[in-house]
């Protein structure tokens, strides 16, 4: 159970929000981003580690997706800004990034300020289930990728994850992630277990309702 000051900033949040919504509305159609670095501002006074994405809602016109940037610890308070979310017309309030309809392709920054792009259309995946479909590890093979290090690998993996799971699915149910390049598989036997990533939601899904 969260705090009473917790509880309070959620408000306060909220009602920032309906107080701005003119702008926001111009946010999620892209024509306005002033208020971009506002809506993480006020998030971040209910938690630090929270984050924020916004546009086309999947049932409604408009979607906000409070976010715990991948922190399992941080879902509660996100459910509790979700359960607290006024209704507000044409507008979907949800918990963690869902996935996305894209077409499997993202672009990033990394550390050293160098643009990255990747495109997964062509990549496959290999996943291992523990625990009777407790969770999954799940590698990640590109035929090629551009130099990056183990942390923009990481970045790109749980991005792209996120963005064919949802990211509660991946909080919850994925354990170990790798990306690797076909030239960096040494064993010949893994080469078996590879299955196109556009398929790996309803594997997943399949696995989820059929346990070992």
């Amino acid at each position: 159970m969260l705090n009473n000051m917790t509880i309070e900033r959620i408000h306060v949040f909220w009602n920032w929000f309906q107080s701005n919504l003119k702008e926001i509305i111009l946010l999620a159609n892209g024509t306005n981003r002033s208020l971009e670095l506002d809506i993480g501002s006020h998030l971040k006074q209910i938690d630090p580690g929270l984050g924020w994405e916004i546009g086309p809602g999947r049932k409604q016109k408009y979607g906000i997706a409070v976010s715990p940037n991948g922190t399992r610890d941080l879902l509660k308070i996100v459910d509790c800004v979700v359960e607290h979310a006024p209704t507000i017309p044409d507008w979907e309030v949800v918990g963690c990034k869902p996935p996305k309809m894209w077409d499997f392709r993202i672009q990033f920054r990394n550390r050293r300020g160098q643009e990255i792009a990747l495109d997964a259309n062509d990549w496959k995946y290999s996943m291992i289930s523990y625990g009777k479909g407790e969770f999954y590890d799940i590698t990640l093979v590109a035929p090629n990728l551009p130099p990056m290090d183990i942390k923009a690998r990481g970045y790109a993996a749980y991005a792209i994850l996120d963005s064919i799971l949802g990211e509660r699915t991946v909080i919850e149910r994925v354990g170990k992630v790798k990306l690797i390049s076909a030239s960096e598989l040494t064993d010949t036997r893994f080469d078996k277990t590879l299955s196109a990533l556009q398929v790996l939601a309803k594997h997943l899904s399949f696995l989820q309702t059929h346990p070992e």
